[in-house]
């Protein structure tokens, strides 16, 4: 568990939210059944949302020096942020992160949800020690597209992170799957024949993933967590 404390520059600031499970995208896929995934529904919730109060929009001459970059913005000027050239734009939240010591805030794009023309870039800031406002910098994907953000939409997500846990991590690659310590292949060939069977003669998902069983219904294992949450605080001086 990390603490996060978040305080603000102005008035105008970006909206701090828990990520909904839901996706534009997901929602028109016949019957929703993209929510059937567990993987992915587990996905959509990791993170803290960043947004904002008002519609961003802006519209990009795909010029990528720095002084020949013209970027029109039509909405949410005061959030945007022009002068970095390489194609890219950056959106100022007015907010400041601070961390404990050696942890960092991870900065990326909202998990599987996807905005027309743009990519959040995903960056890691010392928040322990780094007090300026946190922009989110995005690269701009569409020259002369009108790209439009509606207000409340997130636009990016944040994490609290210690990187002391990945360094020096080993990444084993093995030939000789005899030596797994789960001898079950989940994604063997005779569960996936099973998981099309089951398919065919039901409509409803088997949900083996994620109830953590074979195609017998012998269980397998369990998950290390089945959702996210995260307590958003909301303070009269933070």
């Amino acid at each position: 568990m990390y603490n996060v404390n978040i305080f603000s520059f102005s008035e105008n600031v970006a909206n701090i939210e828990e990520l909904s499970i839901k996706r534009d995208w997901m929602d028109d896929v016949p019957s929703h059944g993209a929510y059937n995934c567990f993987p992915l529904t587990l996905a959509n919730k990791f993170g803290v949302g960043i947004s904002f109060p008002e519609k961003i929009s802006f519209k990009w001459n795909g010029e990528i020096d720095k002084a020949n970059q013209v970027l029109d913005i039509y909405e949410g000027k005061d959030f945007c942020y022009i002068d970095r050239g390489l194609g890219t734009i950056a959106f100022n939240t007015n907010l400041t992160f601070e961390t404990d010591e050696n942890i960092s805030t991870l900065i990326m794009p909202v998990p599987n949800q996807y905005i027309e023309g743009l990519q959040v870039l995903t960056s890691i800031i010392s928040t322990s020690f780094f007090s300026g406002s946190i922009h989110i910098v995005c690269k701009i994907t569409k020259p002369n597209y009108l790209i439009e953000i509606e207000k409340n939409t997130p636009i990016a997500t944040f994490l609290p992170i210690s990187l002391n846990q990945f360094e020096n991590s080993n990444i084993y690659i093995n030939k000789d799957i005899s030596n797994r310590k789960n001898k079950i292949v989940h994604d063997s060939i005779e569960y996936g024949n099973a998981l099309k069977e089951y398919g065919f003669k039901n409509k409803k998902p088997a949900n083996w993933y994620r109830n953590a069983i074979d195609q017998n219904g012998n269980t397998i294992g369990k998950h290390e967590l089945m959702s996210f949450k995260f307590n958003i605080i909301k303070e009269k001086n933070v």
